[in-house]
This record gives C-alpha cells, sequence and structure tokens, in this order.
C-alpha cells in the first residue's frame, strides 16, 4: 500500500503486511494458552480493548455476550493503551481487526502447510504472501466490537481489499 511504500523510501527498510502464519506467532507470544495472558478470557479487560461494558452506553443490546469488565474504551483506543504481551507487542487482540498478506482460505492449516527442502517433515508455516488484489484477504486480532467467543489468537475472517471501517487497521513487519 502507499504507507508502506512511503516508509520504505523515508527509512531505507523493507516493510509489508505479516503473513497469518507471522501474526499468529506475535499474538500467541510464545504462549500455549488460549489467550497469550492466560486460559481466563476475563482478565482480557487488562489486555485488550473488547466488547464490554465501557461500550454499553454507545451500543445498548447490540452484543449479548459482553466482556463483565470495562477496559475504558468504546471504540478504537490509543496504541499501547494496555498492557504488551509477552513479546512486548500492544493490541494483539482486540481494538481493531488486522490485514495480513495472506489470500483467506478455508482450511488455514491444510493450505499453508510448507516443507522442508530435503524432504523433511512440514515446517508448518507459511512463506509466501498474495499479490492478487482480487483475493479476500484474512484478518486476524478481533476488535473493540467483539465478544467472548471471539477474542482469541486463531480467529481469522476474509475481508475483501476494498473494505474501510473504524474497526480494521494494520501492522507492519520487517523483511
Amino acid at each position: 500500500g502507499a504507507y508502506i511504500t512511503w516508509l520504505r523510501n523515508r527509512s531505507g527498510r523493507r516493510y509489508r503486511l505479516p503473513t497469518e502464519a507471522e501474526w499468529e506467532y506475535a499474538a500467541r507470544a510464545g504462549t500455549d494458552t488460549a489467550q497469550y495472558w492466560g486460559d481466563d478470557p476475563d482478565r482480557v479487560c487488562e489486555y485488550e480493548n473488547v466488547a464490554d461494558q465501557s461500550g454499553l452506553n454507545d451500543y445498548p443490546g447490540s452484543i449479548d455476550t459482553l466482556f463483565p469488565c470495562a477496559d475504558g474504551a468504546a471504540q478504537a483506543a490509543a496504541v499501547g493503551s494496555y498492557q504488551a504481551n509477552p513479546f512486548g507487542l500492544f493490541d494483539m487482540l482486540g481494538n481493531v481487526w488486522e490485514w495480513t498478506c495472506s489470500a483467506f482460505t478455508k482450511n488455514y492449516n491444510e493450505t499453508y502447510k510448507t516443507y522442508d527442502a530435503n524432504g523433511g517433515d512440514s515446517l508448518g508455516y507459511e512463506s509466501f504472501c498474495t499479490h492478487d488484489i482480487s483475493a479476500a484477504r484474512a484478518v486476524r486480532s478481533a476488535s473493540w466490537l467483539n465478544d467472548k467467543p471471539n477474542v482469541r489468537p486463531a480467529l481469522r475472517i476474509p475481508m475483501v481489499n476494498s473494505m474501510r471501517t473504524n474497526f480494521l487497521g494494520f501492522r507492519l513487519a520487517e523483511d
């Protein structure tokens, strides 16, 4: 996109959207729990901006499964408003959905198996981005509008490239 081109030209460094695999690795931050802070989803307001009691005035009755806490933001919050994950990354779950460079496929685990060049076992990660601008891309993270069933690192949905909304954003990876 235009921002990535501008940033590359300004910094002399190579940036891009992350693949789904890179995004999930960053979101999980070396943990194997449901969320990087543990298995208790109700602690989410310490870490992320999600659909909770803070949004009730703006969106009364719109979501049945709100988190029982209040994170202080009814919509998108400033980056870094909540605790970082163990890798030092902010807002990896919630706040805004994040674009990846990966084309959306229904079966993520099967589509992106890659293999060792020497014939070994699957490396288990995706190694490419799509350049097909007509393909739906995978977005990850959930947003300030998402409730309990949807705030988890494994959640992924398709989004068309032309989609623009206040619950969708991006973060960059560096080559």
